[in-house]
């Protein structure tokens, strides 16, 4: 009887470990459609990838354009992109605090050294963010396709490469480690109830 109780925790442990994964996939796939309960709409249907996938695709195209006009508009200081480089610009001086160790040199050069570095490195970065990224948005246009795959983009599909790909590993991951942990706690409990 003590064996057939701490089976049973191992079971429950397996099976605690599979019902960690399934919820994640049945949010985002399941049901396809709008379900009704007594003519009222039930929440949470149909899943999150087929209610959300115009939204989805809306908010990419909006950022992706909000990127761009940030990027063109060098002289807006209320710009993420601003705020960015100026991140950039504040870090790379605080980590050049070394050069202020130098010996031999005076404070003028060592602080000089240390601003221009900084500068430099500021001044790459803002070309990088203004120049090369929307040069390669629109060199490979990237918004004709994000409206591509927007237009082919099929919510089972999805689910086909996300579980080929994805929810079948994580499962037996997870059916791996609460398996271990279901044995430690087989273990555990056989033997507590031994001694």
């Amino acid at each position: 009887m003590i064996f057939l109780k701490a089976l049973i925790l191992l079971v429950m442990n397996v099976l605690a470990g599979f019902l960690l994964v399934q919820p994640v996939r049945w949010f985002l796939f399941f049901p396809k459609r709008q379900l009704h309960f007594f003519g009222k709409p039930v929440p949470f249907t149909p899943g999150f990838l087929w209610r959300k996938k115009d939204w989805l695709f809306q908010k990419i195209n909006y950022w992706v354009n909000y990127y761009l006009e940030n990027a063109a508009n060098r002289k807006d200081r209320s710009s993420k992109l601003w705020e960015w480089e100026q991140r950039i610009y504040d870090e790379t001086y605080d980590k050049l605090d070394g050069v202020m160790r130098i010996k031999y040199v005076p404070t003028v050069v060592k602080s000089k050294i240390r601003e221009i570095i900084a500068l430099f490195i500021y001044e790459f970065a803002r070309h990088f963010l203004r120049s090369f990224i929307p040069f390669l948005v629109k060199r490979y246009r990237l918004t004709r396709y994000i409206d591509l795959i927007e237009a082919k983009a099929d919510v089972a599909q999805v689910m086909f490469y996300f579980d080929k790909y994805f929810h079948r590993y994580v499962t037996l991951f997870m059916l791996g480690l609460s398996g271990l942990i279901g044995l430690y706690n087989f273990l555990i409990y056989l033997l507590l109830q031994l001694f």
